[in-house]
């Protein structure tokens, strides 16, 4: 997949980051700034449909570990954490629970 840049378009925002820039020790690092902000936002915009597509990919191989955590972010954990409840749940032995 090709490195693409992330530009801001908005004025107040590039305005802020150039301050930033002239105000900070040692500048500022708008590529840092954007992955950072980016990392932060994604999961916050994604639909649970969109998650679970995402995460459908990841098992298909579409999509690497990586993008898929940062997309899901600590929600990654959490969905892991509930495949595995729901595959040691299902293995379980129910038939005591059948009446006849």
């Amino acid at each position: 997949m090709e490195e693409d840049t992330v530009q801001f378009r908005s004025k107040s925002i590039k305005e802020v980051l150039n301050v930033l820039k002239e105000i900070r020790v040692g500048g500022l690092n708008e590529s840092e700034v954007g992955r950072v902000a980016m990392e932060r936002l994604i999961p916050e915009i994604l639909s649970d449909d969109e998650k679970i597509e995402l995460y459908e990919m990841y098992e298909r191989g579409e999509i690497s570990k990586a993008a898929l955590e940062v997309a899901l972010g600590d929600e990654l954990n959490d969905i892991e954490r509930m495949k595995e409840d729901t595959s040691e749940m299902a293995e379980r032995d129910t038939s005591q629970y059948i009446v006849e």
